[in-house]
């Protein structure tokens, strides 16, 4: 059995397996866009091979992170695939860490990703596992539009059943709190702010966040420099984004991406701002979309431990989103960051959806 890097002549076959395994449909195309769209030359996707047949996969999307208000490239574990057909002692660990020594190789200061095998990546591949820190906030919008996205959930026939009837009361609810003033905005509040679907300047992501870090100077975040907004967002092929920046003057206080899926729900890939006013203005602009295009229901999902994500939980709440915990861990592994102690921690990580891999959310 030999371990080494995918080739180009490979790529149709790795696919193939993962798309058998998971039920998916994905393509050359879109495995290119995810691996070498963004960060060319630092990807890592492992395969390993037996009697001529790939047998297993590890892949690492290169992402640059801003950790305490430096740029350091990372590894997003991703299309982890062993072949239950051909079963090989210890391949899985074995693979893994073939994969962690590409990375370090490549100058990726860590490893993150989630999962739903917590206990899996902390025994076999020493992962640090964060088992409740993801949690989602959930809007019924749309009674009978919500529906399919209902039907599609993982969860059994009762509770499905039981949300449905839910759905209409739920609406209600959470039209009467968008009624209270704590979530409505004067029109002099309004009036301080400019809405539009791009950023002014491409300097201006990067003034938010500075600004955000001098409050929270721990912050670990997305570095959304042009590049990688033209890649996750304005370049993707999986997912139309319909984004939002609200300026006061010239300033950027805050923006969110957004998209709606075949089963009519909208998925807040990122709501972040500066201050509670444009909060409360990026929402009504969201839930004006929402009416728009006839939605079902809407999404957001966080790291429930980290403030800035706290501020985008408690301002969906008093609008009638439902919070609960998703089924997927965080897990991370430090490979050269210099502060172990402060990487690990979860508060300071602000990933919400637009840390997924692109493909839904």
């Amino acid at each position: 059995m030999e371990i080494r890097e995918i080739n180009d002549a490979e790529i149709e076959e790795a696919l193939s397996l993962h798309n058998e395994h998971y039920g998916e449909a994905r393509t050359t195309q879109q495995w290119l866009w995810e691996y070498r769209g963004n960060v060319r030359d630092r990807f890592v996707f492992r395969v390993a091979k037996n009697d001529g047949h790939i047998v297993g996969t590890q892949g690492m999307i290169p992402i640059y992170l801003n950790i305490k208000g430096k740029r350091y490239l990372t590894g997003k574990s991703e299309n982890t695939f062993i072949d239950q057909k051909r079963k090989i002692m210890g391949l899985f660990s074995h693979l893994y860490e073939n994969a962690m020594s590409s990375c370090q190789e490549k100058n990726m200061s860590c490893v993150w990703g989630f999962t739903r095998l917590g206990d899996l990546w902390r025994k076999m591949l020493r992962f640090t596992v964060y088992d409740d820190v993801m949690f989602e906030s959930i809007l019924v919008f749309g009674p009978l539009k919500a529906l399919p996205e209902i039907s599609s959930q993982s969860l059994n026939e009762v509770v499905k059943m039981a949300f449905a009837i839910l759905a209409v009361p739920l609406k209600v609810y959470s039209l009467l709190l968008m009624l209270l003033p704590s979530i409505r905005l004067r029109d002099a509040d309004v009036a301080k702010y400019e809405t539009t679907g791009r950023l002014r300047t491409g300097d201006d992501m990067q003034q938010l966040y500075n600004r955000l870090r001098a409050r929270y100077p721990n912050l670990v975040h997305l570095e959304q420099d042009e590049p990688y907004v033209a890649w996750r967002i304005h370049n993707n092929p999986n997912v139309r984004y319909t984004t939002i920046f609200v300026y006061e003057g010239e300033v950027l206080r805050g923006y969110s991406y957004l998209s709606k899926n075949n089963k009519n729900t909208v998925f807040l890939s990122d709501l972040t701002f500066e201050n509670e006013e444009t909060g409360k203005l990026l929402l009504e602009k969201i839930l004006a979309h929402c009416r728009q295009h006839r939605v079902g229901m809407v999404y957001y999902i966080g790291n429930s431990k980290n403030q800035l994500n706290a501020n985008v939980f408690s301002l969906l709440k008093r609008a009638g989103f439902l919070m609960r915990r998703n089924s997927q861990a965080f897990v991370l592994r430090n490979i050269s960051y210099e502060d172990g102690s402060f990487i690990s921690g979860i508060e300071n990580w602000y990933a919400n959806g637009l840390w997924s891999e692109g493909y839904n959310i």
